[in-house]
This record gives structure tokens, C-alpha cells and sequence, in this order.
């Protein structure tokens, strides 16, 4: 299997790729099978190319992996069009009518080298259309990957900023401000390891929790809201 076998062989490929960058730690598919209680055929299926993981089968590889998640979704969902585009374009040819019967030549004449049709000018069409396809795909996947940079690199200042003005309201444990979020008017609750992933800049919280976790600290929230509304935004296009 190469790339040059189309989208479904390259999507293959690098997702091979991702499980060899994780290393002698990456577990292996049968571990990853019993975990989540997926078919081991069905991730075996997606890591030979013969056919295109579901979204639930390859989040499961790829977050075993180390992977981006959204990163490898909009992966799935390029790769998808792709084939879908080549489907289409296969069901588009024009079907040329069978030739009628052609009589049998006496041996006299009957060419000493008979010519032989190679069907290669619909290789050469397919193999471009393959390739514009793929630089396509290449381009959206370079923007992703960039916007995706951009917003874990806000989403990790704003953790700083986060610790730093818990840091000017005493420090409390990340168990104290659950408590303190608790007791004040937010209906709900807003645990500890959610904390954490915010505070880690990992996550982005819904702007009410954030907003909660300012005013709790004795912040304006209103002047977070600027930076939260971006985060989102670039985020909403990854999905």
C-alpha cells in the first residue's frame, strides 16, 4: 500500500504513522479493542485501508495514540469527500457501446503485430484528478493544523492568565473554588477535574462556568469575554 493508491491508502498510512510516533507505549489494537469494546476487525479494517473508519473507531485509536481528535475527524471528513468526489466521477464516464461483430480475417490479412489498446488515457485522467484531490487536501489540513496551533496557544495563556488571578485570591485548592462555585448563584456545580483541565489551558469552558470561575476570584468577567469569543470562533471552524 502507497499513497499514490488513492485517499483511502494515505489516510491508512498516516494513521499508521500517528501509532509509530507514540512508540513502544502506544497500545497495541487488540488492547485498544478490549478497552472500548470495538471490533478488532473493524480497526484493523482502518489501518489496511479497506475501508474508512467510523468516527467513534477512530477517535478510540487516535486518543489512544496521542493524537488530536478534531485534528483527525476533519481528516476523516476530507478523506470522505474525496472518495465520494472519485465515486462520482467513476459513475459520470460515458460508457462507449459495444462495437459490433467484426468478421474474422483470413490469415493473409491478418497483421504480422496486432496493435493492443492500453487503456491509459483514463489512468492519466483518474491518477490528476487523484493528485488535485490530494493538494486539496493537503491545503485544508495545513489550514486546520494552523488554526488548531492558534487556538491551543490561546487556550494555554488564558490558563496562565487564570492561575495567575488565582494566585492574587489566595491560591485556593482547586476543591475550595468547586465549593465556592457551589455556594454561589451558578445552578450547577462545576468539579474539580474540570478545573483542572481549564486552569491547564486544555480546555475550553462554556462562557458561563468561565464567567463563574472569574467572578469567584474577585475578576471582571466581562473583560475575559473578548478572548473567550475568539477561542470559540477559530474552535466552531475545526468541528
Amino acid at each position: 500500500m502507497t499513497p499514490a493508491d488513492g485517499p483511502l491508502a494515505r489516510f491508512a498510512l498516516e494513521l499508521r504513522a500517528l501509532r509509530d510516533t507514540a512508540g513502544f507505549v502506544a497500545p497495541s489494537v487488540d488492547q485498544i479493542a478490549t478497552r472500548t469494546g470495538i471490533a478488532r476487525s473493524t480497526l484493523y479494517a482502518a489501518l489496511r485501508g479497506q475501508r474508512l473508519p467510523t468516527r467513534p473507531a477512530l477517535s478510540a485509536l487516535v486518543t489512544q495514540w496521542g493524537g488530536s481528535e478534531t485534528e483527525w475527524l476533519t481528516r476523516r471528513t476530507e478523506t470522505e469527500a474525496a472518495l465520494q468526489a472519485l465515486r462520482a466521477e467513476g459513475e459520470a464516464a460515458p460508457r462507449a457501446a459495444p462495437a459490433p461483430p467484426t468478421p474474422a480475417a483470413s490469415p493473409a490479412e491478418r497483421p504480422t503485430e496486432p496493435e493492443t489498446a492500453t487503456p491509459v488515457k483514463k489512468y492519466i485522467v483518474n491518477k490528476e484528478v487523484d493528485e488535485a484531490v490530494a493538494e486539496d487536501m493537503r491545503e485544508w489540513l495545513r489550514g486546520v493544523r494552523l488554526r488548531d496551533a492558534e487556538s491551543q496557544t490561546m487556550l494555554q495563556e488564558m490558563g496562565t492568565q487564570l492561575q495567575a488571578l488565582r494566585a492574587r485570591a489566595g491560591a485556593p485548592t482547586l476543591r475550595q473554588l468547586s465549593d465556592q462555585i457551589r455556594e454561589s448563584d451558578f445552578p450547577g456545580t462545576v468539579g474539580v477535574a474540570t478545573l483542572s483541565t481549564v486552569f491547564n489551558g486544555k480546555q475550553l469552558p462554556k462562557w458561563t462556568v468561565l464567567r463563574v470561575i472569574v467572578e469567584v476570584l474577585g475578576g471582571d468577567a466581562e473583560q475575559w469575554r473578548d478572548t473567550w469569543v475568539r477561542i470559540k470562533a477559530i474552535r466552531d471552524t475545526l468541528l
